[in-house]
């Protein structure tokens, strides 16, 4: 389970064992975020995500709508590190900028493998929607 606070830092992603939950990351408040990705804005999203297909979803995406923003994260020996980073201003991913603050970004089983190994990114009120997988 991963918790996190915009505009703060602030990330933990805690493993359940037997009913019990333990921090296998944590970064207080005021903290400096998570593998090079600071958490700093309040308008900061972050959600689990399957970016390689590998039927879990072991990678962290986070964004901030209105900057161009996307990273997604994957834990190598536990230290997290990009596989995709686009800083602040940056250009969003696979073409959809990420400029308006009222993008939304999910994950998504777009070919019904049972896999959420799409993103599927979305702009409110105009009709905006794209779906993107890893080449």
């Amino acid at each position: 389970m991963a918790l996190y606070r915009p505009g703060t830092g602030t990330m933990w992603i805690l493993k359940n064992q037997g009913g019990h939950f333990s921090p296998v990351y944590s970064e207080g408040s005021p903290g400096n975020g998570i593998g090079g990705y600071d958490l700093r804005d309040a308008a900061d999203r972050a959600f689990a995500f399957d970016y390689n297909g590998s039927g879990r979803q072991d990678h962290l995406a986070l964004y901030r709508p209105g900057t161009g923003t996307m990273w997604i994260l994957r834990n190598q020996s536990g230290k997290f590190v990009p596989v995709y980073a686009q800083g602040s201003p940056g250009n969003g991913i696979g073409g959809y900028d990420l400029r308006d603050a009222a993008d939304s970004a999910i994950t998504f089983d777009y070919d019904g493998s049972a896999k959420q190994d799409h993103l599927l990114l979305y702009r409110p009120g105009t009709g905006t929607l794209w779906v993107l997988a890893h080449p």
